[in-house]
C-alpha cells in the first residue's frame, strides 16, 4: 500500500492549485456581462485563425501585427467547440462573432485560464528563488489586483504577455543562480519569452532586458573567470534566443508556410499603416495632446495600484532611505534630549524607539541577499519597460501592463519586511493575521469594482473621480446599459442611434445604427446620441458638438462613481434632422450640418407655413448686415418667404447652433432645401451646396 502524502507534500501540490482557483474567482464573475474596445477585432481574428486552420490556409493565421497568437489559439478552440456540430462551420463562426454578447464570456476563458495558470507559475518560481511568504503574497496580490484582473478577463493579450514576460525573467534568474545545472531552466525561460512574443507588444523588451542583465552578470564574474564568463554569456544568450525563436515559429502556423511574408506584413501593419507608428490624442492632467510627457506612465500606473500595494512599495522604497532616516531620528533624539519640557521628552523617546525599529528592519536585508538583488533587477526591469513604452507615440496605461507583476513582487517584499519585523518584536495572533488581512483588503478593492474592474482607481490618489479628471479612462463599460435603456423605449427598432464605440454598443442595441461622424452630421440626424467618458475627455469629435448636446437634458446617465462632472455614459435626445449631403460649407462663415423641416403636408401654403431649422457649425464671424436666407427650390424657382428668427449671442467660431425660421406662401409641390449667404436683401454671396440626393420636401 503506497504511503499517504505528507502535509508538506500536500501543501506543495495543493497551494499552486488553490492559487489557480483563487485567481479564477474574480475573473469568472459575470465574465460575459459587457464588451470592451478591441474585443470585436480579437474575436474576428480568432475566427480567421480557426477557419485558416480548418481550411488548410495557414497563412490566414496572421491577422494582426500583435500578433496575438497565444490568446487566439485559446479563443479559436472555444469557437471550434461552440460550432463543432454545425453543418456550416464558416456560417456558425460568423454568427458567433456577430452575436458577440452571447459568446464573449466563452471566448474570454482563453486569457482567464492562461493568466490564472501563470500566477500559479509565479508562486512556484518565487518559492524557490526567495521564500514561501513572499511567493504566496506576490501570487495572491496578482490574483486579486483589480487592474490585472480587469485585463486578464477580456479578450486581449496585455495581461498574458505581462505574466509570460515575468515568468521568463524569473526562470532566467533562476538558471543563472543554478550554474551549469540551470541549462534546462534557461531553455524554459526562452520558451516563455517566445510565448510572450507571440502574444502582444511590448514583449520584445524581455529579450533586450535579459541580454543586458546577462551582460552585467558576466561583467561581475569577468575578473575571476574571464574566459568561462564570456563563453557562458554567449552560450546562454544563443540558447535562450534559439528557444524563443523556435517557439515563435512552432506555434504560429503562418510562419510554417510564409515566414518572410508574415514578418513583412507585421512590419507594414506596425509602422507603415500606423499600428505603432501613429499616435492619437491623449487626455492627461486636463490637457489634450499627442505626447503627454514622461510622467504619464508613472502617474497612470500609480492610479491603478491598491492601497495595499502602495504601502508595500513605500516600504521597499523607504528601505533604501532607512540609514538617512535613522540618522535624522537619532539627531532629533539627541537635540530634544537636551531641551527641557515634557512634550519634548516624549518626542525624544518616541524618535529613539522609531529609529531602533527602522534599524531592525534594515538589518533584515543586506546588500548581498537574494531579496536585494531581485529587488534591484525588478526595479531596473520596471524602468526599462516604461522607457521602452515612451518610445511609442500611443500612450495608454495597458501598454505598460508588464510592470504590474514586478511591482507587486516589490510590494510583497516590502509588506513581508514589516510582517517579519512585527512578528519578531510582537509575536501574537494579531501579527500572524496581518498578511491574510492585507490579502483580504486586496480582494475587497477588486470586489467593490466588479464586474467593472477597469473602473478601479487608487483611492489614495482620489479614486475614479480624480482619474477621470486627470487621465484617460473608459473601456466601454456601461454602454450595454445605455443600449438596454434605449431598448426599453417604445418601438426601439425604429430608433436611429449614434454612439461612440459603436462596435461594442451596436451588438446590444435593437434599433437602427447611425455613424459617429467627425463633423457631427450623423449625430444630428439620429434620434439619440450616446457619448462616452474618454470621448468627452478628448472632446471628440470637436468641442462645439459636445457643448451643443450638453446643453440638453440627458435621457440616461451612468456615472460609474466618477460623479456628475464626469458621467461615464450619457444618452442625449438628438434632433432627428436630415443630414446635409454634399459639401454645404461657406468658408469663413459656416458649415451646414443638417436641417429639419416640419409642417409640410399638413395644409395649404396659407394656413401652414413650413418651419425650418438649420444646424450650423460656425466657422467665423457673420459680418454686420449680412444674413442667411432659406427657400425651397423646385428645380426652376425658389419658393417661400423666409422669416428668420435672429440668433442671439451664439454665433461663435466652433459652436454648433440652430438657426430657426419660417417659410410662408409655398405652393404645393416637391422641393429641395436651398440656403445661401447674402448682404441684407442684396445679391447672394455664396450658396450652401446641398446634395440633390437628399430626400425631397413634399408640400401639399
Amino acid at each position: 500500500m503506497p504511503d499517504t502524502f505528507s502535509t508538506q507534500q500536500i501543501r506543495r501540490l495543493g497551494l499552486p492549485l488553490l492559487i489557480f482557483l483563487a485567481a479564477l474567482l474574480p475573473r469568472l464573475y459575470q465574465l460575459g456581462s459587457f464588451l470592451t474596445i478591441d474585443e470585436l477585432k480579437w474575436a474576428e481574428g480568432a475566427a480567421q485563425f480557426m477557419l485558416g486552420l480548418q481550411n488548410g490556409d495557414l497563412a490566414q493565421t496572421y491577422w494582426h501585427f500583435f500578433p496575438g497568437v497565444t490568446t487566439t489559439w485559446g479563443a479559436a478552440k472555444v469557437l471550434w467547440w461552440l460550432c463543432w456540430s454545425a453543418s456550416d462551420l464558416t456560417a456558425c463562426t460568423t454568427e458567433a462573432v456577430a452575436n458577440l454578447p452571447a459568446t464573449i464570456g466563452w471566448l474570454r476563458l482563453s486569457p482567464v485560464l492562461m493568466t490564472a495558470a501563470g500566477i500559479s507559475g509565479v508562486y512556484l518560481l518565487l518559492r524557490r528563488l526567495l521564500n514561501q511568504p513572499i511567493a504566496l503574497l506576490t501570487a495572491l496580490l496578482l490574483a486579486f489586483d483589480p487592474f490585472f484582473v480587469a485585463h486578464s478577463r477580456i479578450l486581449n493579450g496585455d495581461a498574458i504577455a505581462a505574466v509570460l514576460m515575468f515568468l521568463s525573467l524569473l526562470t532566467f534568474w533562476q538558471s543563472q543562480l543554478s550554474g551549469p545545472a540551470g541549462n534546462k531552466t534557461l531553455l524554459l525561460s526562452g520558451a516563455l519569452a517566445g510565448l510572450a512574443l507571440l502574444t502582444k507588444l511590448p514583449a520584445p523588451i524581455i529579450g533586450a532586458f535579459i541580454g543586458g542583465l546577462s551582460f552585467v552578470m558576466m561583467m561581475t564574474t569577468l575578473r575571476r573567470q574571464r574566459g568561462a564568463a564570456v563563453k557562458r554569456w554567449v552560450v546562454a544568450l544563443a540558447g535562450w534566443g534559439l528557444m524563443a525563436g523556435l517557439v515563435f515559429v512552432a506555434l504560429w502556423p503562418a510562419m510554417w508556410v510564409a515566414p518572410l511574408e508574415t514578418l513583412r506584413l507585421m512590419y507594414i501593419d506596425s509602422f507603415e499603416v500606423g499600428g505603432v507608428g501613429a499616435g492619437h490624442d491623449t487626455y492627461f492632467m486636463g490637457q489634450i495632446s499627442a505626447d503627454p510627457g514622461v510622467w504619464f506612465y508613472p502617474y497612470a500606473i500609480a492610479l491603478r495600484l491598491t492601497p495595499v500595494v502602495s504601502a508595500g512599495l513605500l516600504v521597499i522604497a523607504g528601505w533604501g532611505l532607512l540609514p538617512v532616516v535613522y540618522l535624522a531620528l537619532r539627531l532629533a533624539h539627541y537635540l530634544t534630549d537636551h531641551l527641557p519640557g515634557r512634550p519634548l521628552e516624549l518626542f525624544s523617546r518616541g524618535s529613539l524607539r522609531l529609529a531602533r525599529f527602522l534599524l531592525n528592519i534594515a538589518r533584515q536585508v543586506t546588500f548581498d541577499s537574494p531579496q536585494t538583488k531581485i529587488a534591484l533587477v525588478m526595479a531596473a526591469y520596471i524602468i526599462s519597460i516604461i522607457l521602452f513604452a515612451n518610445i511609442s507615440p500611443k500612450k495608454l496605461d495597458r501598454y505598460v501592463m508588464a510592470v504590474i507583476p514586478p511591482l507587486l513582487l516589490l510590494a510583497a517584499m516590502g509588506l513581508n519586511l514589516v510582517y517579519a519585523t512585527l512578528k519578531r518584536r510582537f509575536a501574537s495572533r494579531l501579527t500572524a493575521a496581518l498578511l491574510p488581512l492585507l490579502i483580504g483588503l486586496q480582494l475587497v478593492f477588486a470586489v467593490t469594482a466588479a464586474p467593472y474592474y477597469l473602473t478601479y482607481y487608487n483611492p489614495l490618489l482620489g479614486g475614479i473621480r480624480q482619474a477621470a479628471a486627470t487621465a484617460p479612462v473608459g473601456w466601454g463599460e456601461g454602454l450595454e446599459r445605455a443600449a438596454a435603456y434605449l431598448n426599453s423605449l417604445p418601438n426601439p427598432n425604429s430608433l436611429r442611434v449614434s454612439s461612440w464605440y459603436s462596435d461594442i454598443f451596436n451588438p446590444y442595441f435593437e434599433g437602427q445604427r447611425a455613424s459617429f461622424a467627425d463633423d457631427g452630421r450623423a449625430q444630428l440626424s439620429a434620434d439619440y446620441v450616446v457619448f462616452y467618458i474618454n470621448q468627452i475627455q478628448r472632446q471628440k469629435p470637436y468641442p462645439g458638438l459636445i457643448n451643443y448636446f450638453e446643453k440638453q437634458e440627458p435621457a440616461f446617465v451612468f456615472d460609474a462613481g466618477a460623479g456628475p462632472d464626469w458621467p461615464w455614459v450619457v444618452v442625449y435626445p438628438a434632433p432627428a434632422a436630415q443630414s446635409a449631403g454634399g459639401t454645404p460649407k461657406i468658408e469663413g462663415i459656416a458649415q451646414l450640418l443638417a436641417y429639419k423641416i416640419t409642417g409640410a403636408g399638413q395644409g395649404d401654403e396659407l394656413s401652414s407655413p413650413v418651419e425650418v431649422t438649420l444646424f450650423l457649425r460656425v466657422l467665423g464671424p457673420l459680418p454686420d448686415e449680412t444674413t442667411l436666407s432659406v427657400a425651397l427650390f423646385n428645380g426652376h424657382t425658389r419658393r417661400g418667404e423666409w422669416q428668420p428668427i435672429p440668433v442671439q449671442g451664439e454665433w461663435q467660431p466652433g459652436h454648433v447652433i440652430e438657426w430657426r425660421g419660417r417659410l410662408a406662401e409655398i405652393p404645393p409641390g416637391e422641393y429641395r432645401l436651398w440656403a445661401a449667404y447674402q448682404f441684407k436683401t442684396g445679391p447672394v454671396i455664396a450658396v450652401f451646396e446641398i446634395s440633390d440626393k437628399d430626400p425631397p420636401v413634399i408640400v401639399e
